[in-house]
């Protein structure tokens, strides 16, 4: 069956979907108080998704259908089974479903008036969400996390961790690259997290031999786009690079902390009296100032295609930093660390180790769907009050 097959519902009322206090926002009545779920005190996954205020979510869902005066089954409930799905780290979308089909009362909290065909989730799963709606559903998930966190109190994004990971397929695929530093054939997992609360804010996936530094100044501007405030970036040697000395410190006026290679020296062209001249060889042009300070001379020269020399500047002061005190430099470097932590965590608990035998478009979509999951637990926790664990799975069964 077709998700826009048997016209029976027909479309609701506009304000029925868009409104936030709508019936379907109000299922966690139905359940109770909330238990936070651990490892001593499970909880159905189910009843756990059943609570999530998914605010404007399920109309951007509706907004993806050309008729929908012909929706059959309820966008919302089949949402919610793909964040079941993503929540459970399932390989397959058929072990979702098998779930849904076999677990008595799943379907119902999930807002599902019975189970749909398997064809029909792949449908909506692959077809009307696909890569681009699922990007769209994780890109406001983290809104509204941040937002969550934020009214509480909670400083979701002013410090992110930056750092990628394999995704490990088959050896015998030969879409995906060997890398012979990871050992293993796959594609690569580049993501930034929240390190003090373990929250997913932004997530791609390239090829495994795709260097990481040039995803960083893309990556770091969805993120404050988003509503973090971004104030420190702590990233691995890997992304020690002057576009990306000049893109956070100069950019976004924010603190760098990389890893520098033993081997690592001054950049002659970010001195000081290098950046001086540059400056003074500008006096003919427009917005130049006598007497500026090296603030004004900084902005100046980045914002004409010097991003080079004003990067090399803010990597050498960094270097200083570290020269002169080691030890506080590397304290506050490994607070990225947890990222690390959070990369064993999923694949541990959350099942994410190897997927077999798909294209990368196939991969992206199933690892975001997979962070999707993790961020509407930090979601259901942040609602009901809770400021520690947000996103940890452990309990939910």
């Amino acid at each position: 069956m077709d998700s826009t097959s048997e016209p029976r519902r027909g479309l609701p009322d506009i304000w029925d979907f868009l409104s936030q206090d709508r019936e379907g926002h109000a299922l966690a009545n139905a359940w109770g108080q909330f238990n936070n779920p651990t490892p001593e005190n499970p909880v159905d996954a189910g009843e756990f998704l059943a609570r999530v205020d998914l605010r404007d979510l399920p109309a951007r869902v509706w907004l993806r259908y050309r008729k929908p005066q012909q929706v059959y089954w309820d966008p919302e409930g089949m949402l919610r089974a793909v964040l079941y799905f993503g929540l459970r780290g399932y390989k397959h979308l058929t072990q979702a479903w098998r779930d849904i089909h076999l677990k008595k009362g799943l379907a119902k909290a999930l807002g599902l008036d019975a189970v749909p065909p398997y064809k029909t989730l792949w449908h909506f799963v692959k077809r009307r969400l696909g890569t681009e709606g699922v990007h769209e559903l994780f890109t406001r998930l983290v809104e509204l996390v941040v937002s969550e966190g934020r009214a509480r109190g909670l400083p979701i994004g002013e410090v992110i961790a930056v750092d990628a990971m394999p995704i490990e397929t088959s050896t015998r695929d030969k879409r995906a690259e060997f890398s012979p530093h990871y050992r293993v054939r796959g594609y690569k997992a580049h993501n930034v997290v929240d390190p003090a609360f373990g929250i997913p804010l932004d997530v791609s996936v390239t090829r495994l031999n795709h260097h990481e530094s040039p995803e960083l100044p893309e990556a770091v501007r969805r993120v404050r786009a988003l509503g973090c405030p971004v104030n420190e970036i702590v990233a691995d040697a890997g992304y020690d690079s002057v576009v990306n000395f000049g893109v956070v410190c100069q950019e976004m006026h924010a603190r760098f902390w990389t890893k520098f290679a033993v081997n690592s020296v001054l950049d002659p062209k970010g001195e000081g009296e290098h950046i001086w001249k540059l400056y003074e060889r500008c006096w003919r042009d427009e917005g130049y100032m006598p007497g500026a300070s090296l603030e004004q001379r900084l902005e100046f020269l980045y914002r004409r295609g010097r991003e080079h020399e004003v990067g090399a500047y803010h990597r050498n002061e960094m270097f200083r930093s570290f020269l002169s005190d080691p030890v506080r430099y590397e304290k506050e470097y490994h607070r990225r660390i947890p990222i690390e932590g959070d990369h064993g965590y999923w694949k541990q608990h959350r099942n994410l180790t190897k997927m077999e035998g798909r294209p990368m478009d196939s991969i992206d979509l199933r690892y975001t769907i997979f962070q999707m999951g993790t961020l509407v637990v930090a979601l259901t926790r942040l609602q009901s009050g809770e400021r520690s664990g947000l996103c940890k799975t452990v309990g939910i069964q």
